[in-house]
């Protein structure tokens, strides 16, 4: 029966996803997913140039390098970054290159690096309060088994 209660195969899904976004992934998990929302922002932008024309052809890049930085950090957010650019710097280029185009390259190429390097400090954080909220599990459990040896000697006197 499908429906509004979860099976147990959806709720592995679940739990596989949330895993995934909470917990930093992998090197090579990061740089896929840079590929990915790359990619897939690259399939938005080649289906709204024909009305977009050479207007934002970096615009459209933004959320793939804020996505692949969040998620990956550094090297995933500067090769979303660099990837955007060759790919941004094609679609914009189809009209010829003018000084306004080199400085919309020059100014995302600064933003991304700077998206990059957020995404970064935004990995270590996680990183750290993952770490953190593992060391008070276990001085948690700790305390706890120190309580009930204490409350079972009080118990046997």
């Amino acid at each position: 029966m499908h429906g509004l209660v979860p099976t147990s195969s959806q709720e592995s899904r679940l739990e596989r996803l949330v895993s995934a976004l909470a917990e930093p992934p992998t090197t090579r998990g990061g740089y896929w997913a840079a590929a990915g929302a790359v990619g897939f922002s690259l399939l938005l932008a080649w289906g709204l140039h024909p009305w977009l024309e050479d207007r934002g052809a970096f615009l459209i890049f933004i959320p793939a390098v804020l996505f692949a930085s969040g998620f990956g950090g550094l090297g995933p957010g500067l090769m979303a970054t660099a990837l955007s650019l060759g790919f941004g710097f094609a679609l914009a280029s189809s009209q010829g290159l003018s000084s306004p185009k080199m400085l919309e390259t020059a100014l995302f190429a600064l933003v991304g690096v700077g998206i990059a390097w957020f995404g970064e400090k935004l990995r270590q954080t996680r990183i750290r309060n993952r770490e953190h909220a593992q060391d008070l599990q276990s001085r948690e459990a700790h305390l706890r088994s120190e309580e009930h040896t204490s409350e079972l000697q009080s118990q046997f006197r």
